[in-house]
């Protein structure tokens, strides 16, 4: 089980890593505003759970099980905003603070009926592919 903070990491890789695989911990301590050692502690905890590979000198990096987990929370967190946005009328930017808020808090079976309740929307309100696992 990851942490609210080790899943935001995740995501961080994740993004920063789309330009380039690798992302220094220094450039994810920075992201965060914490000093390096507290960043690279993290970072331990997430090689030691398997989500990350570390190589000295180049970064970090998610392993398919990292990547996995990523897409789940976009999911989560994409259809949470098409379901804020569609259903309660939020405006494209309220629906993602609201969702940036509770997507690491909501059941992958909460997920999946409002997903289905959306009829399987493929793009969030700001674009954004939606992942599905089918």
């Amino acid at each position: 089980m990851l942490t609210h903070l080790e899943s935001r990491y995740l995501l961080t890789i994740y993004r920063e890593g789309l330009s380039s695989e690798y992302v220094k911990p220094a450039r994810i301590a920075r992201l965060f505003k914490v000093k390096t050692p507290t960043s690279i502690s993290i970072l331990q905890n997430l090689v030691l759970k398997g989500y990350i590979i570390y190589m000295p000198r180049v970064g970090v990096k998610l392993t398919s099980e990292g990547v996995d987990y990523v897409d789940n929370l976009l999911h989560k967190h994409r259809v949470l905003e098409r379901f804020l946005h569609d259903i309660l009328g939020f405006t494209k930017e309220e629906a993602h603070e609201e969702s940036s808020r509770i997507d690491f808090f909501i059941s992958d079976k909460f997920a999946e009926c409002l997903c289905r309740l959306l009829d399987t929307p493929e793009y969030c309100p700001c674009g954004f592919r939606i992942p599905h696992k089918h």
